[in-house]
């Protein structure tokens, strides 16, 4: 009895240690947009590697460079269609300047793939500036066509 009640201990342990049945970001339900945000989801890039990918200026203050080294980028950002769990349907993919109260939180999902809910505001010769009010990191890296 007790050898039998220790095997299924065992088993049970062995299943909640798979990764399956854990919980993690990637399982989170999709990220819903209130009226007027739009919800992508692309990589996240330190903002000094995509302009150095990209071939673009150095950015910051007066394009010097100086800032405060939080600022980060959407790459290859998809916009999610009316559930938020799929892509709308012929998006162009694009990228975003990510700013926001929550800007200092993407710190640890540097090149993961995220979801982000925001506004979005054009900027003439710049990157479309997306304020981030949601995000969730949906994958564990960037897939290879999302990569700079």
């Amino acid at each position: 009895m007790n050898a039998q009640l220790f095997a299924t201990g065992a088993l049970l342990a062995l299943a909640l240690s798979t990764p399956s049945a854990q919980q993690s970001t990637s399982s989170q339900s999709p990220l819903t947009a209130k009226p007027g945000e739009v919800v992508v989801v692309g990589c996240l890039q330190r903002e000094a590697d995509y302009r150095a990918t990209a071939g673009r200026s150095a950015g910051g203050v007066l394009g010097t460079g100086l800032g405060a080294g939080n600022e980060y980028v959407l790459t290859s950002a998809t916009p999610m269609g009316a559930s938020a769990s799929e892509p709308a349907k012929a998006a162009a993919t694009r990228d975003f300047s990510l700013t926001g109260k929550l800007e200092k939180d993407l710190v640890r999902e540097v090149g993961r793939q995220v979801q982000v809910v925001g506004t979005v505001k054009e900027e003439e010769d710049k990157l479309p500036l997306l304020t981030v009010t949601l995000s969730h990191a949906v994958g564990d890296f960037c897939p290879a066509s999302q990569k700079p």
